[in-house]
């Protein structure tokens, strides 16, 4: 089965790290910009210039187009 876990290294749409100061603004970026829906985000914790995203499994998400833009820009 597809991975669910992430560590989104590099920010899109105009955000820089300077941007996210906390847990909750990274919740925000990803939910917001990269539109994960918040149901399906499991746990997500930000570190020094990264955000390390876990999401719930769930089949029916894997061909969306938030998760293959997640799978893009994430390592």
């Amino acid at each position: 089965m597809t991975d669910t876990s992430f560590i989104i290294n590099r920010l899109d749409s105009g955000w820089v790290w300077q941007d996210i100061v906390d847990d909750d603004v990274a919740t925000m970026y990803c939910q917001d910009e990269l539109e994960i829906p918040e149901e399906l985000i499991n746990s997500l914790e930000y570190r020094n210039k990264s955000i390390v995203l876990s999401l719930y499994r769930e089949r029916s998400y894997f061909r969306d187009d938030w998760y293959v833009n997640l799978q893009r820009i994430a390592s």
